[in-house]
């Protein structure tokens, strides 16, 4: 359950639907997708070790520029190759 709420909340912020900037709570994830506290804060968790979000007490998560994100991570290199600016990205990773 944990790797499919962190693909779909990878996928989302990869593809531009949550923006940087953008605040979404533990509460809302939980009753999306039906989870446990404990698989959302994991799935954050991973998200967080990405840099790809911020958790800040009494506002929520917070989605950070792209340029703090881990861009070695496959997990990130996963979701923006299985997005729409594939070959954009391919030509980043040659580099």
């Amino acid at each position: 359950m944990a790797d499919n709420v962190l693909n779909v909340l990878g996928r989302r912020i990869t593809d531009g639907e949550l923006p940087a900037g953008a605040v979404f709570t533990v509460a809302q994830v939980e009753q999306e997708f039906g989870a446990a506290r404990s698989v959302v804060r994991e799935a954050i968790g991973v998200l967080g070790s990405i840099g790809m979000v911020e958790p800040r007490r009494r506002v929520g998560v917070i989605v950070t520029e792209q340029d703090r994100w881990d861009p070695y991570d496959p997990h990130l290199i996963r979701w923006l190759l299985g997005g729409s600016q594939r070959s954009a990205h391919l030509e980043a990773l040659m580099e």
